[in-house]
């Protein structure tokens, strides 16, 4: 029961690490989230200020659609790591539920085998003594030895499995967090780039407004 008790702790411990990865992801989803509504803010200040421009409407158009199509490629990266990762979660996860059927399905059978035992030893236990009782009793203790051998295997692979789960789905997190991190660093210095651009052009037209005016006045 002890033995028992302990590979339901390490279960309860795997599914904690793998509840864990799982909100990590949620998280990046609503960082990816936050990330289109600044996008779409910045868009939006953008047009404002080509509307308050309207001979800048050509350049700033085009910078904008430049903007928006690396947005887009980098939300397709980040989207395809994201179903990497919970594919190769939802994997693992299967390999865990497997072993734990298997630790059951072997429990299942020592319990059988226990059983039948107890049976013949009832059944026989009238008939004969002495040497038979000391082979069965033999025979009981080489099953609860063989029992607790495989156990102990079974908690062996359970506790493998537990880390490389925990070890694999933390370092794909990470590298899935980083990768978001220089996507979004690359989305703003576009931006920025294209702000850039487009007040050196709305600068451009005041000057050549300014020009004409002056020539106009001559």
């Amino acid at each position: 029961r002890a033995r028992q008790r302990r590979l339901e702790a390490l279960q309860a411990s795997s599914a904690k690490d793998a509840e864990g990865a799982r909100r990590e992801l949620e998280e990046l989803a609503r960082a990816l989230e936050r990330l289109d509504q600044r996008f779409g803010q910045l868009r939006a200040d953008v047009s404002k200020e080509i509307r308050s421009a309207p001979g800048a409407r050509e350049a700033a158009e085009l910078a904008r659609e430049q903007g928006a199509a690396a947005h887009e490629g980098l939300k397709r990266e980040v989207s395809q790591q994201w179903a990497e990762v919970e594919h190769r979660f939802e994997r693992l996860h299967v390999e865990v539920a497997a072993a734990a059927a298997t630790r059951e399905s072997f429990e299942f059978r020592i319990r059988e085998g226990q059983e039948e035992v107890k049976k013949l030893v009832d059944a026989w236990q009238g008939a004969w003594q002495g040497n038979l009782r000391d082979e069965l009793e033999a025979l009981q203790n080489q099953i609860g030895k063989d029992h607790e051998s495989v156990q102990g295997e079974i908690r062996e692979e359970l506790a493998q499995l537990q880390r490389r789960l925990s070890v694999e789905l933390r370092a794909e997190t990470r590298a899935l967090l980083k990768s978001e991190q220089n996507a979004i660093s690359a989305l703003d210095e576009q931006l920025w780039l294209t702000d850039q651009r487009l007040g050196q052009r709305i600068d451009e037209l005041v000057q050549a407004a300014g020009r004409g005016e002056r020539i106009a006045a001559a």
